[in-house]
This record gives C-alpha cells, sequence and structure tokens, in this order.
C-alpha cells in the first residue's frame, strides 16, 4: 500500500511545477491566443521538428558490411506489414487508447514509412516496389523489411516474456524467404519496448530499430538513403536508452545488476562506418510458449498474436475488427469495458439473418495437443439478451470444414445473470462434415484450425465475451458448463 504521506508529496510536486508555469495564471485554455485555431495543428514548423526527432531517435543494431545507407537509385523492394501501416507507425495513446485500426483519415497530412522511401527513392531515379509478402518477378538489388509489434497501450500490450510473437513467425519466415533467395535484407522494427530477436537479426544484413515513428515516416528514409551524390545524408543518431535482452526470459535488465549480460548494452548504437562484428549466429534457443502451455490465450483483452476478430453477415459480408467498432449486415462487435477500459466485445445480432463471430487466423495452427490432453475451450460471456434462435459455437478449420456444437441451452441459461464462465470440453465438438460428404477425425481436424472461437445464429442475440482461452486437463468428460 502506498502510504499517504508518499501521495501527497507526488501531488505537491506537481502542483509546484504547474505554478511555476504560471498556469493558474493563465486562464482557462480556451481563453488563450492560439484557442480554437485548428489550422494550426500540423503545421510546417510543427512537422519539421517531428521529423527530425524521427531521425535522431533511430538506433542501428547491425550493419553488415555497411550495407546502409543504401543508394536511393536502386531497384528496391519494400516488405512487411508495417511499410505502409499508420496504425502501426503512431501506435496506441493516439487517435485511440489502444491505437488500433487507426487510417490515414484520422491524421491529414501524415507520411507512411512507405510514402517517405518512395519519395526520396523516385526523385533520385530509383525504383519501389512495395509487396508486403515479399514476392517479386524481377530481383532486387536490396530489400527493406519493415516489421514489428502491432499497436497498444498499457493492459492490452501487457506480455510475460520478451518473445517477439512467439506463436507467430511470418515475420521471421519471409526474412528467411529474402535471404534465401540472394537479396541484402535491411530490417526496420517497430516497437516500443526491448524484445528478444534473434532470430531476425540472425536473417537481417542490417537491422534498425525505429520505435514508433508517428506520423512522419519520412524521417527514416531520411537516414537510411544516401543523397543522390552518394554521400551519407543523415547519420545515425540514436542510442539504446535501455539494455537490450540476449535471451525472451533476461528481465528486469539494468546495468549495475549482478551477471548484468545484455546482448547490447545501455547506450549502444552503431553510426555509419562503424565496425560490426554482431555476426549471424546469435543463439535462436527462446522458450517453447504455445504447443506445450497449459493455457493457450485467443483473447485476453484484445485478440492474441495471430488472432483477429472477424465478423461474416448474412449476405457474405465480411469485416475484420481492427478497431473500436465493426459491422455486418447482420451483426455489429463494439469494444466495451469489463474490468479494465476495452478489454471485452459486445456483438448484437439483429435478426436479419444468419450472422457470425470469429476469433481467427490466416495460418492453421496445431492444437490437438489440447484435445488429446483433456483441455476445454474456456470463455466469458454476458448475455443481456436470450437469442430468439438456435446458437451455435463452432470451432473452424477453412470453408465448410467446422465442427458445431449447439449450446441454446446453456445461453438461454445465464441470460441476464451477469457475467459467467463457459467450459466446454474440446471433446464435445463432433467429427468435421464438409460439403464434399468427407468427415476429419478430430485427430485431423485439430491440426487444421482457423477459427477455436466462433459463435452463430440467425436471429437476435446481445451478447459480450472475454477472456477466451484453451486449457489442457481441465475437462470432465463430455460436457458444457457455467459458473
Amino acid at each position: 500500500m502506498i502510504p499517504l504521506s508518499r501521495a501527497d508529496d507526488a501531488v505537491r510536486r506537481i502542483l509546484r511545477v504547474k505554478l511555476r508555469a504560471g498556469l493558474f495564471e493563465k486562464g482557462a485554455p480556451s481563453s488563450r491566443p492560439l484557442a480554437g485555431k485548428d489550422e494550426l495543428l500540423g503545421a510546417p514548423e510543427h512537422r519539421a521538428i517531428a521529423r527530425q526527432a524521427v531521425r535522431e531517435s533511430l538506433v542501428l543494431l547491425k550493419n553488415k558490411n555497411n550495407l546502409l545507407p543504401l543508394s536511393p537509385s536502386l531497384n528496391i523492394l519494400v516488405a512487411g506489414d508495417g511499410a505502409d501501416n499508420i496504425s502501426k507507425q503512431t501506435g496506441g495513446w493516439s487517435i485511440t487508447w489502444q491505437g488500433t485500426g487507426n487510417t490515414m483519415a484520422e491524421f491529414p497530412g501524415a507520411t507512411t514509412l512507405l510514402m517517405g522511401m518512395t519519395e526520396v527513392v523516385e526523385k533520385a531515379g530509383g525504383k519501389i516496389v512495395h509487396s508486403p509478402d515479399g514476392s517479386f518477378t524481377e530481383k532486387p538489388d536490396v530489400a527493406i523489411v519493415v516489421f514489428g509489434e502491432d499497436p497498444y497501450a498499457e493492459m492490452q500490450g501487457d506480455v510475460q516474456n520478451l518473445l517477439y510473437k512467439p506463436a507467430n513467425n511470418t515475420d521471421r519466415e519471409l526474412l528467411k524467404k529474402l535471404k534465401a533467395a540472394g537479396i541484402p535484407v535491411v530490417s526496420l522494427f517497430i516497437t516500443g519496448r526491448p524484445l528478444w530477436i534473434n532470430q531476425e537479426l540472425n536473417n537481417s544484413d542490417a537491422f534498425m530499430v525505429i520505435w514508433q515513428p508517428g506520423t512522419e515516416g519520412g524521417g527514416v528514409a531520411d537516414v537510411i538513403f544516401k543523397t543522390r551524390d552518394n554521400q551519407i545524408n543523415h547519420d545515425v543518431k540514436g542510442r539504446l536508452t535501455f539494455s537490450w535482452p540476449k535471451r525472451p526470459d533476461q528481465g528486469p535488465l539494468n546495468v549495475g545488476d549482478e551477471n548484468y549480460d545484455p546482448l547490447f548494452p545501455y547506450g549502444y548504437g552503431l553510426s555509419y562506418g562503424d565496425k560490426d562484428t554482431l555476426g549471424d549466429d546469435l543463439s535462436e534457443e527462446g522458450m517453447a510458449v504455445q504447443e506445450t502451455s497449459h493455457v493457450l490465450e485467443v483473447f485476453n483483452r484484445r485478440p492474441m498474436t495471430p488472432w483477429h476478430i472477424e465478423l461474416e453477415g448474412g449476405k457474405n459480408d465480411r469485416a475484420v475488427m481492427n478497431g473500436n467498432i465493426a459491422q455486418v449486415s447482420t451483426l455489429t462487435a463494439t469494444v466495451v469495458d469489463r474490468e479494465v477500459q476495452e478489454d471485452a466485445r459486445r456483438v448484437v445480432w439483429n435478426g436479419t439473418g444468419i450472422g457470425l463471430i470469429a476469433l481467427s487466423t490466416e495460418n492453421r495452427q496445431v492444437l490437438i495437443d489440447y484435445l488429446n490432453e483433456k483441455g476445454v475451450l474456456e470463455f466469458d460471456i454476458k448475455v443481456d439478451r436470450a437469442p430468439t434462435t438456435d446458437v451455435i459455437l463452432r470451432i473452424g478449420c477453412g470453408p465448410s470444414c467446422n465442427s458445431d456444437l449447439p449450446i441454446t441451452d446453456t445461453i438461454n441459461a445465464i441470460a441476464n445473470s451477469g457475467w459467467r464462465r463457459v467450459s466446454v470440453d474440446l471433446a464435445c465438438f463432433p467429427d468435421v462434415g464438409s460439403n464434399f460428404g468427407l468427415v476429419l477425425p478430430p485427430q485431423e481436424f485439430f491440426h487444421l484450425v482457423l477459427e477455436p472461437f466462433c459463435l452463430v445464429t440467425d436471429g437476435e442475440l446481445d451478447i459480450s465475451f472475454a477472456n477466451v482461452r484453451l486449457v489442457k486437463h481441465a475437462a470432465v468428460g463430455r460436457s458444457v458448463r457455467f459458473e
């Protein structure tokens, strides 16, 4: 417990600063000379300072054979999901609390990383090809791969270790593919904190941490490209303000700790021309988490990587929920608060046709361990309006590849009773039928899961859900129960 004297001291310090700044004599913000002058937001002078801040914050961790800075006259492939993604660039505490689903329309005049690079390269006579998945028809001279953390703020961004996307190897496989093709790879890493990235470092020739550069993506292009006459435009000035981990369980990690042994120490950062001795043989022995974990979190305050929320309406219309609301013809999903801000999702079906909401992923997941080790699908749910027709709980592995379990009785039983926890033994889910008359036994089906949690109905229904997960050794046979 924090003593009252400590809280008083903190408040006293804040008030002292405000008094020294004259805030109590300046009047309300609405009465000040620049109040209401929205046209001053994003003024060129402000953007110039922001762009300078981007340039000077970049930290170069690896630069094999002095690959950076690049000539802007090259044939350049830009890959990765962060190159043209203002949501990743701006992160949490921007337009929205968690920063998910931010769009360019919300940042007038903003420049994505791709836009900044394209401007520099095209002016110099070079060529930019944007291909998020790294595919190409003409082999490029170099590949710039932009990837990193999805937006987050506190709570939804909390992690248990320093692994970077342990359940999703898409970025790592992209780097490996390009390296195997003999293409020099420059990695631009978007993050708000130090993470264990040994595998990504090993598969990159140059690796730069660009943090969350906000609206001025052109500041990164200022540094990674030379001038047209082949000179350094802006050197790399950023240095680490914290130590970078050598292992995913290495935290806290601070200068002065006993056995202080970081991968990159506090204050590290290469400038152009510095000798780079890092090499490509960093240990890649991280922590095995998903396949051996007792609990697999699918939704915990937000969809956990690699899952996302997807809606499908009765008119075969689809939507991915990237922000605070998503809507299709027969249902709407919104972000709601349960225990903390934005930690649950509310779903309302309007009764005009079949509709579903699913936690889904693009790459099939192997979840057979959870079936074999007496696992359950567990979720918290609040039913504010009982269903007018049957409700299906579904696990899916693709079109016409679903295992459907009727749970109408359970939903009716807990209607209007607040938040309840529902546990469904995985053994309850039937063999999977398809339009082709085939049946997949569970041993095959649970190797192919795309949607571990999906609710389907064609009537009216109003529910909220949170804390979706698979838990081993929790089954009691073949039952659906709630508490």
